[in-house]
């Protein structure tokens, strides 16, 4: 179905077949966020299936912002009713504005689903007005925009978490298979800046970004002595070049993908690379067990960090 500005598919997502880097909605006859002058909808089809997103990696010191809606309710609210006097009394919301992600974590551990954690930094909490509706007057999770678009509804699948013993890891060029939990944390080093002459004690002057630092950390099982090679490794562990500048995967990037029941068509990969193995703890065992290890690697760069789903990303 292609979109036309006459008569856009209500409720429904839309995007270029390839290559795309902005994905647009429809509520009602409305198309948001409004397409740029020169766009040409009609070469935008709509979403109906799995969708895979391309994440890069930003160098600069301006990362992109959102903003976060935070509502406590009281039972069953009307927001159609929304007023001074009646709603207002039944909900607190505060909206943060200028929020910038400082630090990302992903868990996971045996037995677990895989759990992220982000601690954002904001430059304003604002007071929500008296007339103001929370989650734009969408009371039911079922007809948010990310599980329902036209007619197209998610399913039971597509709602499913991502589970440890799903995944799969490969570092040092080949696959671990003996890890029992770790870790992935993304740091922006984030710090918050008040500058001369900024007399406004309810907002920040600037956030500014430093060092971005990886660090992976891995709870395994020791099956060959690779790891204490690259402990001792003076030089990174990264992908090698043949002699005539193609790459071999003699080592290879750190490699984390989760997939969903072995769905390729929902699945999580992300890939780092140029990486020093900066510690391994091995403890003294007991008689019980085997020999339990946690090694900490600390990449220098992304290498690719790709969704495929069919979980539309707004904004």
């Amino acid at each position: 179905m292609e979109i036309s500005p006459a008569s856009p598919a209500a409720d429904s997502s839309f995007g270029l077949a390839t290559g795309g880097s902005n994905i647009y909605r429809t509520k009602g006859s409305v198309i948001v966020p409004t397409p740029p002058a020169g766009t040409v909808l009609s070469n935008y089809k709509q979403i109906k299936g799995p969708v895979e997103y391309v994440f890069s990696e930003s160098d600069s010191g301006d990362l992109p912002s959102f903003a976060l809606e935070v509502t406590a309710e009281k039972g069953n609210i009307t927001y159609a009713t929304q007023d001074a006097t009646d709603d207002f009394r039944k909900h607190y919301s505060r909206i943060y504005t200028g929020l910038q992600v400082n630090t990302l974590t992903m868990n996971f551990e045996e037995g677990q689903e895989l759990k992220m954690t982000i601690d954002a930094m904001a430059r304003k909490a604002h007071d929500a007005a008296n007339n103001y509706t929370p989650k734009a007057g969408v009371t039911a999770n079922t007809n948010l925009f990310n599980l329902k678009t036209g007619t197209i509804s998610l399913t039971a699948d597509d709602t499913k978490p991502y589970m440890f013993s799903d995944g799969s890891i490969k570092v040092y060029g080949q696959s671990l298979g003996r890890v029992k939990n770790g870790s992935i944390t993304i740091t922006n080093s984030l710090t918050a800046q008040r500058f001369i002459g900024n007399y406004d004690r309810s907002i920040t002057s600037a956030t500014t970004a430093g060092q971005r630092i990886y660090t992976v950390t891995l709870t395994l099982l020791i099956t060959d002595r690779k790891m204490w090679e690259e402990l001792r490794n003076e030089n990174e562990t990264t992908t090698t070049k043949s002699s005539s500048g193609s790459a071999t995967s003699e080592f290879g990037d750190i490699e984390l993908e989760f997939e969903k029941d072995s769905n390729t068509q929902d699945k999580l990969v992300i890939k780092l690379k140029d990486y020093l193995t900066s510690n391994v703890d091995i403890p003294f065992p007991d008689d019980k067990g085997a020999l339990e290890v946690v090694v900490t690697l600390q990449p220098r760069n992304l290498s690719t960090c790709t969704y495929t789903g069919k979980w539309i990303i707004q904004g």
